[in-house]
């Protein structure tokens, strides 16, 4: 029994049926599953929160006014290199081309189907928000090491239809004993989740093709629970999650925050084994809140592609963050910068002189450019060596050539974690300079994407599969009037398809027909004796 009160038998089950029969069973499995997988990724969790902290300079001291301030002063080296490799891996969205492998026949119907489905990506991809899914999971896979999305398919749906032999006065609720009424569609789109890198799991398996369950985390409201799972078990969940800040907790499911504030965390789970989606709650034991065969009806079965990994082996599916492997050069570059800001702020204007001559500090204090300072007793005062008998400053030469050295370790750092994030090549190819031939800026802007390549085409791989998901959705499964209105391509109507299909069933029975009498005569002239034959 987990701290949860949710049977644990992770130890135990050796099969899916070993976790019992029924609904609640149906949620221990998943729910183990989940909590092995959670156990598994903690390093790597607790890793990339420390990631996204360093990131936003979180627990900084930027207080000028503290003694202690610049012992927390950062240079903003990861946010830079963020920022730079995003733009190198992925700008604009991808034109989607649909046509047929082999082009050696004339088949009309091949090619319109091409042309249309090819307008129907061009439009789902500018009205789904291909762009801004596909940035969050390249933003989580720099971060992180993994990114990924998830698709939808949403359908409007209207009034319930009527059957064509209904009664005149049927209001078209056709329903036969519990079943619900066949409703009209009023239009289905298709919709891209970006998933958070905590949000995404799996069964854990030692490359992709091992992998035969996929999850992603929700958190819903009230009013979002009963509008998707109903009410009669939408009211049933209890909100057991609090968002961060509502209450003087950090996400504990006892704190006394308000229930409006409130979320129910969901796990919506794809099984690959039994070809079934499953919805369950943490704040529902009892069971799924929803089960579904196959909801989309695709070729993997997955609602998303294959994760953008950053750095994985063959032993493992839990990615190494691109961080990791130059946050000790990181490190020194915020240690040599906070040395710089000690010694900067210590590279003052400082002294002392002769109490005898209290005038004197108004020579640092409130003195203008012009202004002459008057000696009550100047004989005295000459007598001493005048200001440099008087006035002595403490020495800035060793400071200054500490800040000069302290400058050039931290670009030497600095040049380091460039070349090991891969920032320097982007860099170098992009400075070729206007006094290089064309050559040599040809093959220096090679040099600098070299790196870059695999990290390029990985980012192309996880495009292409999402836009090849969503052409399959968009061909096997909207309607014909959805795809005329997505297209405007004019599609024929289901009598216009019923007439043309007799018209080639009567074009096929007629060639029949010929090849029939052809072959009847052909077979006549074989039968008749020579002689007639040289009559004939």
């Amino acid at each position: 029994m987990s701290q949860d009160g949710i049977v644990d038998q992770s130890g135990t089950a050796e099969k899916p049926s070993d976790f019992g029969t029924g609904d609640a069973a149906i949620f221990n499995r998943y729910y183990t599953q989940i909590k092995i997988y959670d156990r598994r990724v903690r390093g790597w969790h607790d890793g990339v929160e420390k990631i996204f902290n360093r990131y936003r300079n979180k627990g900084v001291n930027t207080d000028a006014r503290d003694d202690n301030a610049y012992a927390g002063k950062r240079y903003s080296l990861l946010w830079s290199t963020i920022q730079t490799e995003m733009p190198a891996l992925f700008t604009n969205v991808p034109v989607p081309v649909v046509e047929r492998r082999w082009k050696d026949n004339e088949d009309l119907t091949a090619q319109v189907a091409a042309e249309i489905l090819n307008r129907a990506l061009i439009y789902v991809l500018d009205q789904a928000e291909f762009k801004p899914a596909i940035e969050s999971a390249v933003f989580d896979y720099l971060m992180s090491g993994r990114g990924q999305v998830w698709l939808r398919k949403e359908v409007k749906y209207g009034d319930p239809i009527t059957p064509l032999d209904a009664p005149a006065n049927d209001q078209g609720d056709q329903t036969n004993g519990d079943e619900q009424p066949v409703l009209s569609v009023q239009d289905e789109y298709l919709c891209i989740d970006p998933v958070m890198w905590c949000d995404f799991g799996y069964n854990l398996g030692r490359n992709w093709k091992e992998v035969n369950i996929v999850w992603r985390r929700l958190y819903m409201d009230r009013q979002q629970l009963v509008a998707r799972f109903g009410e009669k078990i939408g009211n049933l969940v209890d909100l057991d999650f609090t968002p961060q800040g509502v209450s003087g907790d950090n996400n504990k499911p006892n704190d006394e925050a308000p229930s409006l504030f409130k979320l129910a965390t969901v796990y919506e789970i794809w099984d690959k084994s039994t070809k079934k989606a499953t919805w369950i709650a943490l704040g529902y034991t009892a069971g799924p809140l929803d089960v579904k065969d196959d909801p989309l009806g695709l070729k993997d079965f997955f609602p998303c592609p294959r994760p953008i990994f950053s750095s994985t082996d063959t032993t493992s599916l839990i990615p190494l963050p691109d961080y990791l492997m130059w946050r000790d050069q990181a490190e020194e570059v915020d240690t040599l910068t906070a040395r710089l800001h000690r010694l900067i702020r210590a590279c003052q204007v400082r002294g002392v002189y002769n109490s005898q001559f209290a005038d004197l500090a108004r020579m640092f204090d409130d003195a203008l450019e012009t202004d002459l300072i008057p000696v009550t007793n100047w004989m005295e005062f000459a007598q001493t060596q005048g200001l440099k008998g008087n006035i002595d400053f403490a020495p800035l030469d060793d400071i200054v050539a500490t800040i000069g050295q302290l400058y050039t370790a931290r670009q030497q750092a600095k040049d380091d974690a460039s070349e090991i994030s891969g920032v320097a090549d982007i860099l170098r190819g992009e400075n070729t300079g206007p006094e290089m031939s064309a050559t040599e800026a040809r093959i220096s802007g090679q040099y600098g994407t070299l790196r870059l390549q695999d990290r390029q085409g990985e980012i192309q791989r996880f495009c292409r599969d999402v836009v090849r998901m969503m052409g399959e959705l968009i061909a096997e499964g909207f309607l014909p009037e959805t795809l005329q209105a997505m297209t405007g391509y004019v599609l024929p109507t289901p009598a216009e398809k019923m007439q043309a299909q007799g018209l080639i069933q009567q074009d096929q029975q007629y060639q029949q027909y010929q090849a029939q009498q052809q072959a009847a005569q052909a077979q006549q002239a074989q039968q008749q004796p020579p002689q007639q034959a040289q009559a004939a």
